[in-house]
């Protein structure tokens, strides 16, 4: 987990400096979660370890490729609302009149 943080701060870090646009920033977010991915998928065994034997941790009826589903859809729709804001055309501005 702590790597997918460590990468979203940095290429955030990156891209509110300038050095990588929209695009980029979600493709190395979205590559950096597909290596992160089994590495989380991991930990989250032990994340509930210290729970009492009978007490079963959230979502245990969800499958994974429900999970993985969820992730994608959710990826998917905040990609195209952020490139769909980027690539809207701006309003033009008023024009002044001639009492200005």
């Amino acid at each position: 987990m702590q790597l997918f943080l460590a990468n979203a701060y940095f290429t955030c870090q990156m891209y509110m400096n300038g050095g990588i646009d929209e695009a980029q920033l979600l493709e190395m977010q979205f590559q950096t979660l597909k290596i992160v991915k089994p590495l989380i998928d991991a930990e989250l065994k032990y994340l509930y370890k210290e729970q009492p034997p009978n007490e079963k941790p959230p979502n245990e009826t969800t499958t994974q490729s429900q999970v993985d589903k969820s992730i994608k859809e959710s990826a998917k729709e905040a990609a195209d609302a952020v490139l769909k804001q980027k690539s809207a055309k701006p309003e033009e501005s008023p024009k002044p009149t001639d009492g200005n």
